[in-house]
This record gives C-alpha cells, sequence and structure tokens, in this order.
C-alpha cells in the first residue's frame, strides 16, 4: 500500500494554530493600550502647549505691562533664609486668638524648631494677618504691665525693601487683647489694629491684624521662653541672620488668571525670574465620571483618584527640570507621576518675556485623570471584547474536540464491528475522505481490514484446497500399495505395511485439517440452552469410565448449583477434549478428577490430572490451534495430534462467553485461588498435577 499523503491543516497544524491565536491576542491588546495612552498623553501635552502659548502671549501683551514682574528684579540670588508666603483672602480672619478660621490657608505656614514655632500669614487690599503658634509647657505673664519682670515674650519685626524696619514685641500679663512694645525707623507714625493672645492645650497662639500701608518684605519672629527653673531664657527664631523674606502674590496677575475659565483639573501658575509664585488659579482635583467597568478592570488597573495628596497644593516656589528648563528660555513639558498616588499630572512651561527679556515662567498643569479614564474605559472594551473572544475560541474548541471525540468513537465503534472476537472480519471498514491524522488511520484500518479479509479467506480455504489436492496422491499411492502388496513377498510386507500406516496418517492429518477449517463454524451454530452442569458432568463420566481403564474418573462439586446457558453437545465435547488430555499426560492407575464450583454468578469446571506441569507457554500459546506439546512416548502412531483439543475448549468457553484456563496443580490447594492468582508466578512447591478447565457466567 503506498503512503497516505498528508493534508495540510492536520490536527498538529490546527492545535499549533489555535495556540499562536491564544497568544498573539495579549501582545497585540498590551500593545494596543501602550499605543492608546502614549498617544492620548500626546495628545494632552500638545493642547497644554497649545494653550500655555496663547495665554503667554496674552500675558505679555497685556497683563505684564502692570505687573510687577520686569527684568529690573536684579540679579538671581539665592535665598539663605526659608520664605514665607503671604496668600491673598477674600475674608479676613476674627482676631480673637482662635485658629479656626485659618484652616483654608493650612499648609502655607512656615515650621521652626520641629513645630515648635508655625508663622502664618495672609493679607487682604489693607491688612497682614499674621499668626502665631507656639509650643510652650509653661506661660510666663508679666507681673505688671510696664514690662519690669521677666516674662514670655514674641517680637515680631517687618521691614521693607528701603531698609525701614519696625519692631513689636508682645509681652502680656493675661490671655487676651495685647498691646505691643512698638519699636521703628519709619518717620510717621506706625500701629497695629488689633493683637489677640490665648493660651491653648501645648501653648499659645497670637494673632495680629496690621494696616498694610507699607511693602513689606521681609518678617523675623523671635520667640523668648521663660522657665521658673532655669536661669536663662531660651529663645526661638524664625531667622538666622536675616529676616524671612515674604512671597506676595501679584495682584493683577491674580485678577487675571481669576478671569480664566479653567477646565476641571487644570491649574494655572505664574513665577518670577527666582521661581516664586507670583499668582495661581485652579486645581487639579478632577470631577470623574466613572462609567460601569468590568469588574476584572478594578483588579487589573485601578481607578485614577478624583482627590490626591497635591504635593504643590501650597508650595511658594516650583523647582523642577521643566520650569529650569523654561527659565532658561525653552518650552518644556513632562507627565510627572506623584508618589503615593494613582495618578500622574501633565505640565508644560513656557517662558514669559517683556521687552525681550526673560522676566518669568508660566506653568500650566492638568492632572491625567481624564487619561486614565479613557484608557479604563478602552480596557473595559478590549477586556469584554477579549472575552468575548475567549468564549468564542472555547465553543470552537469545544466543537472541535466534540467533532474529533465523535470520529474517534466512530472509528473505534467500526473497528470493533469489523472484527468479531474470534478474529474474523464480519464487514468492511468504512474510510473517512478528510486529510488530518484521523482520516489517515481511518484509511489506514480500512486497508488493514481488506488484508485481513483476504489472508482470513486464504487461510480458511487453504485446508480445504490442501486436502483436495492431497487426497489424490495419497489414492494414487494407496492403490500402488495395495497393488504392490498383492504379489509381494514376506520380507516387502513389513515394508508395506509401514507404508500403509503412514498413508492412514496422512489421511487422517487431511480429515482432521478438514475439521479444523468447520470446527469454528459447528461451535457458532450450536444453539446454547440452559444445562444442570453437575448431573451431567457425573452422567458423561460414569459413561466414559470404560474408555478409561487406566484411570478412575471421580467428580467433585461445591456452591449452590444452577443451571448454566450452554449446550450438552458442546459440553460434551469440552469433556471430551479435557479427558483426554489429562489422560495424555496423566500418571499410569491414578485418578482423574473433574471439578465443579459455583461462586459469585459463575461455574469452575476444571479437570484435574496428576502428573508432570505445563510446559512454558502462555494460556493463549497453550490453547491456540496446531499447538501440541505431547512428548515422543505419549504419541501414537495410529492417530496424529494436530494440537485441535484445547483449541475446541477454547472456542467452547468463547462461545459462551466465558474464560479458560491452564494451572499447575498442587496438593491440598484450592483450585480458584490458583486460577485467580497470576499464572506466571513460581511456587516453591513440586507441582503435583495440571489443572485445565473453563469459568462460565450463569445466565440469571
Amino acid at each position: 500500500m503506498e503512503e497516505l499523503s498528508q493534508g495540510f491543516w492536520t490536527l498538529k497544524r490546527k492545535l499549533y494554530g489555535f495556540i499562536i491565536v491564544l497568544l498573539t491576542i495579549p501582545f497585540f491588546s498590551v500593545s494596543f493600550l501602550q499605543q492608546l495612552e502614549s498617544s492620548l498623553t500626546a495628545n494632552l501635552l500638545s493642547s497644554l502647549e497649545r494653550f500655555s502659548s496663547s495665554l503667554a502671549f496674552a500675558l505679555e501683551q497685556n497683563a505684564l505691562n502692570h505687573s510687577q514682574l520686569s527684568q529690573a528684579q536684579g540679579a538671581l540670588q539665592t535665598q539663605s533664609e526659608p520664605a514665607i508666603y503671604v496668600p491673598m483672602i477674600s475674608q479676613a480672619p476674627q482676631i480673637d486668638g482662635y485658629d479656626d478660621d485659618w484652616y483654608a490657608l493650612s499648609g502655607y505656614e512656615l515650621s521652626i524648631a520641629q513645630d515648635q514655632l508655625r508663622v502664618l500669614l495672609a493679607s487682604d487690599d489693607k491688612f497682614i494677618y499674621v499668626l502665631l503658634t507656639v509650643q510652650d509647657a509653661a506661660v510666663v505673664y508679666q507681673d505688671s504691665i510696664d514690662g519690669s519682670g521677666a516674662s514670655d515674650s514674641i517680637e515680631l519685626s517687618l521691614a521693607d525693601a528701603q531698609g525701614n524696619q519696625a519692631a513689636m514685641t508682645f509681652a502680656p500679663v493675661a490671655v487676651g487683647k495685647v498691646t505691643p512694645l512698638m519699636a521703628t525707623n519709619f518717620a510717621e507714625p506706625f500701629w497695629i489694629s488689633n493683637a489677640f493672645w490665648q493660651e491653648t492645650a501645648s501653648g499659645y497662639v497670637l494673632e495680629v491684624k496690621i494696616p498694610k500701608r507699607q511693602k513689606w518684605t521681609s518678617l523675623g519672629v523671635k520667640v523668648k521662653q521663660v522657665s521658673p527653673d532655669v536661669a536663662t531664657p531660651q529663645f526661638i527664631q524664625s531667622y538666622t541672620k536675616q529676616f524671612n523674606p515674604l512671597h506676595w502674590p501679584d495682584p493683577y496677575l491674580v485678577a487675571t488668571l481669576d478671569q480664566l475659565n479653567l477646565q476641571s483639573g487644570q491649574r494655572v501658575w505664574v513665577l518670577d525670574r527666582l521661581g516664586d509664585v507670583k499668582a495661581r488659579r485652579g486645581q487639579l482635583a478632577k470631577d470623574i465620571q466613572f462609567a460601569r467597568v468590568n469588574p476584572l478592570i478594578h483588579f487589573l488597573l485601578s481607578p485614577p483618584e478624583s482627590n490626591f495628596n497635591d504635593p504643590r497644593e501650597r508650595a511658594i516656589a516650583l523647582d523642577n527640570p521643566v520650569v529650569t528648563q523654561a527659565l532658561g528660555g525653552k518650552v518644556a513639558s513632562d507627565i510627572e507621576t506623584v508618589k503615593g498616588a494613582s495618578t500622574a499630572i501633565a505640565m508644560v512651561a513656557t517662558p514669559l518675556y517683556k521687552e525681550q527679556q526673560l522676566v518669568g515662567v508660566l506653568v500650566i498643569e492638568e492632572s491625567v485623570a481624564a487619561v486614565q479614564v479613557m484608557q479604563q474605559e478602552a480596557l473595559n472594551i478590549f477586556i469584554n471584547s477579549l472575552l468575548l473572544s475567549l468564549l468564542l475560541v472555547v465553543v470552537v474548541l469545544i466543537f472541535l474536540a466534540s467533532r474529533l471525540t465523535s470520529r474517534i468513537v466512530k472509528l473505534n465503534r467500526q473497528a470493533q464491528q469489523a472484527v468479531d472476537k474470534f478474529g474474523r472480519v464480519k464487514q468492511s471498514f468504512q474510510p473517512e475522505s478528510s486529510r488530518d491524522e484521523i482520516g489517515q488511520l481511518s484509511q489506514s484500518f480500512s486497508a488493514m481490514t481488506l488484508r485481513l479479509s483476504d489472508y482470513n479467506e486464504y487461510l480458511e480455504k487453504l485446508a480445504a484446497r490442501l486436502s483436495h489436492e492431497l487426497r489424490t496422491p495419497i489414492a494414487v499411492v494407496r492403490s500402488s500399495i495395495d497393488a504392490i502388496a498383492m504379489s509381494a513377498s514376506s520380507e516387502q510386507e513389513s515394508a508395506l505395511q509401514h507404508a500403509q500406516q503412514g498413508i492412514e496418517r496422512l489421511s487422517q492429518m487431511i480429515t482432521r485439517m478438514r475439521e479444523a477449517t468447520r470446527m469454528e463454524q459447528s461451535v457458532l451454530a450450536v444453539p446454547l440452552e440452559p444445562v444442570a452442569i453437575e448431573s451431567f458432568v457425573r452422567d458423561y463420566c460414569a459413561a466414559a469410565q470404560p474408555l478409561f481403564a487406566h484411570h478412575t474418573l471421580s467428580v467433585s462439586a461445591s456452591g449452590t448449583a444452577q443451571p448454566v446457558n450452554v449446550s450438552q453437545e458442546l459440553l460434551a465435547q469440552m469433556l471430551d477434549k479435557l479427558l483426554s488430555n489429562a489422560r495424555d499426560f496423566a500418571t499410569d492407575n491414578s485418578a482423574i478428577e473433574i471439578v465443579i464450583e459455583f461462586f459469585s454468578g459463575s461455574v469452575l469446571i476444571a479437570v484435574v490430572n496428576q502428573g508432570p506441569g505445563l510446559p512454558a507457554l502462555s494460556e493463549r500459546e497453550l490453547f491456540a490451534s496446531m499447538v501440541s506439546e505431547r512428548d515422543v512416548s505419549k504419541r501414537s502412531d495410529e492417530q496424529a495430534h494436530m494440537g485441535l483439543g484445547l483449541y475446541l475448549v477454547r472456542l467452547i468457553a468463547e462461545r459462551c462467553n466465558g474464560r479458560y484456563f491452564a494451572r499447575n496443580w498442587y496438593q491440598q490447594s484450592r483450585l480458584r485461588d490458583l486460577v485467580t492468582a497470576n499464572p506466571s508466578l513460581e511456587l516453591e512447591r513440586m507441582v503435583d498435577g495440571v489443572a485445565i478447565g473453563v469459568i462460565l457466567p450463569i445466565q440469571r
């Protein structure tokens, strides 16, 4: 048979194709999400750059002409003292010594000596408001209003750009409204509007309201703490050598930015040449409308935060690579990640020019939460599409698996129906037309079935053909021997007699060969019927005893006797072959026992004889056709042994849906245990005989 050609879509290639498709889905999806995020981020930065350029142009054309930003700010100097930012407020705090109306300005304060002193300022159009919070375990007040005694005090100093200073010393005799001791070098009178001293659980608070007549540029705070147990007072200062510089927002720039219609999540900064904040507008907190997404999205990608800890919410100066590059005269942009938050900030910095001189920087920030929401929605679409694709793939795989399983089941069914349990080909094998592995296997089975059918037909007709062809020469030889015998001398009679015996043996062999071809058909043709095994075997042994002159036949039965679906004719043939086999191998003058045992819906029928053990053959080989292991001394010159006796026993057992066995037998051994044991198990005891028989099912 020529080799079957292999098609392109084999099962292996189909499986590899599905694996490749499944592996490419995550690869392309991750690539798609990365490209989507990069594209959205680039579009966001591009939009911010256009907005920043247009806003910077508007500021340069109008607002910078009226603002305090100019190239006359002097040389850039590094500030040695920490600065204090003075935010603009629309509602003035109440001067009562309590800080509850200052919470909105939390973050702008200057903390000194591990929070032992906190300085917080605010201003409106007319006044400057100062809140000083001091930690003091024991507050010591003055004994009298003349200030002669040692007590806790605060010295608040202000200075302007011309070097004018005003110092106010607050040393009250009790909590409440307090009047400071003034020291100033102003030519005109200087006073404060109000001051209030109030104790707290950890110290005290001083709240001061100062008229905004001068343009103050720096402020200094010096706290004196007196302790009864320590002779020398302790001092806490907000400065070391120079007063703390004050950072004032530009009112005109603030008013200009207030007119902007910013989107949610956007913030605008205007910085001077030192990077100090002159105006700001907007917040990064963005109102996010979360859509319903697949729960798997929240596991893979956490949603962006609408409110997060803004690191620059109260910043008074900006110092990062984007601002530094803009201060160098170049437009810069970047995506800055926020530590501890699940979002990021897009930042664009544009330099501001006045009369072709760099005077400041415009910074625009926007939260990328919107981009993350779009990415989340895209991921939601992707996950849903992926799940749908996987569902489709699973359905296709289930269909293919069921299809392959049905084809294999069909192939198995055809294989079982094509050949019966005796090895005959009952029907032809219908091959599949597909060109994959199962189709090739089906075609191979079909070709193998055809070859097996032809071979079985050849074997079945071989004996008939040989017997037909051999009978003619045997008849010629026999007639020739008879003719010679009529005129033969006495010396030739012995040779002719041996020749005649050989011819008879050849004739018997031909007859047995023809019997072998008809044996299987005759066994299959006999109908089965219920038979009382024990009574039938006893009657058969009684009738066959005269044929066994040198042996004694005995029957032993155990268990509850039940009818067995068999045929009396088949049972008689089986007993005849088993007893003949036992007689040929049993020792002289020994007993041959027929054992019948009913157990667990089956009946065991065995013939046990004393004598040598079984040859080194398997049960299937021992019960095969044309197999004879007789010793030369056991062979008869008048009868040819073709090895068909145990083969007939096998056919009868298979016809009754039973099984056959052959075991070495030992004295005082239970026959059923020997049958159920492994036949290849070697026992150390001496073999006493052989037990050969069948186990037939009891049909209920």
